[in-house]
C-alpha cells in the first residue's frame, strides 16, 4: 500500500504572521528578500488607497508618464515602464474606455499610436497624486524624511 505524504500548506505571506514565526535562516538580511516584502507592502498600501478609483499602481504610473509625455508612443511607454506590449495594450484600453486617455494614429508611422491624457484624465491624475502623496506621507512617518530620501537614492543606484 502506497503512502502519501501530506504537505503542510505555507501561508501566502509569512509577513502576515508577524516577526518570529520561523527562523528565517539569514533570509531576513538578504536584499532580494527584503525588497520583495517591502514592494509587496508598499504596493498593497497604494493599491488599497487606489482601489475605490479602480486603479492599480501600474495604471497610475501610465497616467503619470502620459501627463509629462503627451504624444508618446505605446512602445516608448512600455519600454519606460518595463511592460510588454500585450500587457500594456490592455491597460491603455482600460484608460481609453474610461475616457482618461486618447490613442491616436502616429502621423509619422501609421503602424504606431500616440497617447495623451484627456482633460478628465488630467483631473483624475490630480486626485490620484493627492492620494499617493498621503501614502508617501505615511511611509515617511515610519522611516523619516532623511531615510526615505536615502532609500530612494539607493534604489536608483541599484536599478
Amino acid at each position: 500500500m502506497a503512502t502519501t505524504s501530506v504537505r503542510r500548506r505555507q501561508p501566502a505571506s509569512l509577513e502576515l504572521l508577524g516577526e518570529g514565526v520561523l527562523d528565517m535562516g539569514g533570509l531576513d538580511d538578504k536584499l532580494g528578500f527584503r525588497l520583495r516584502f517591502a514592494e509587496r507592502r508598499i504596493f498593497r498600501e497604494i493599491g488599497d488607497s487606489f482601489q475605490a478609483y479602480g486603479v492599480s499602481p501600474l495604471l497610475y504610473s501610465i497616467l503619470t508618464l502620459l501627463s509629462v509625455n503627451p504624444g508618446c508612443r505605446q512602445a516608448e511607454l512600455g519600454a519606460a515602464l518595463g511592460v510588454h506590449q500585450p500587457n500594456l495594450v490592455e491597460k491603455i484600453d482600460t484608460l481609453v474606455s474610461r475616457g482618461l486617455a486618447l490613442r491616436t494614429p502616429d502621423p509619422d508611422d501609421r503602424r504606431a499610436n500616440t497617447l495623451r491624457l484627456t482633460d478628465a484624465g488630467v483631473e483624475f491624475l490630480a486626485e490620484l497624486d493627492r492620494i499617493d502623496d498621503e501614502v508617501i506621507g505615511r511611509i515617511i512617518e515610519r522611516v523619516g524624511q532623511e531615510d526615505y530620501a536615502t532609500l530612494i537614492e539607493l534604489l536608483r543606484k541599484l536599478a
